[in-house]
């Protein structure tokens, strides 16, 4: 709806924030998926809890971008996985599309980031819902089932749907 209606930097912005939360889904995963292999347990042992919930896992930003990526390795890295550095670039872009800010003598307007920004992180976030569709979540449930993945699968053919329906930067008047 925000791209929508031309509000491209609240779109980016917000973007990036659902690859944080992707993030905290498959780091919550992987935790508990560990505890099943090492403890044989579902359940998670205090240390592990204050672990997965410390500041460095559950509450760096740029740490919840980059469990978010979990994507295979491939020759042409996305711009959205190289903007995950260790200037934590992404995490400033998330800041500065949301906040005026001043910079090197200069105003920075978040306008900066248009179309395109959005529209690439909207494609790669739905990208990574998609992946998270059929995950087991071991700390929840053991296996995914008829019903959970057709849900999944719903819901993912509708934000499918949505995205596509978005008119793409490449288009002159976007």
């Amino acid at each position: 709806m925000l791209y929508a209606n031309r509000s491209f930097a609240s779109a980016y912005a917000l973007g990036i924030l659902a690859l944080e939360e992707v993030g905290k889904v498959e780091m919550m995963d992987h935790v508990c998926f560990e505890a099943v292999l090492n403890d044989g347990s579902f359940r998670l042992k205090s240390d592990r809890m204050d672990h997965l919930f410390s500041r460095r896992m559950f509450y760096c930003h740029p740490n919840k971008q980059a469990w978010g990526v979990n994507s295979p390795r491939r020759k042409r890295v996305p711009a959205v996985e190289r903007l995950i550095d260790d200037r934590n670039t992404l995490d400033r872009h998330k800041q500065d599309s949301i906040y005026v800010g001043f910079t090197q003598g200069r105003i920075r307007s978040p306008a900066r980031f248009g179309a395109t920004h959005a529209h690439r992180q909207l494609r790669y976030v739905l990208g990574a819902f998609e992946r998270l569709g059929d995950l087991p979540f071991y700390g929840v449930f053991e296996e995914s089932t008829r019903s959970t993945k057709k849900e999944a699968k719903r819901v993912c053919d509708e934000l499918r749907v949505a995205f596509e329906g978005l008119r793409s930067p490449r288009h002159r008047g976007t």
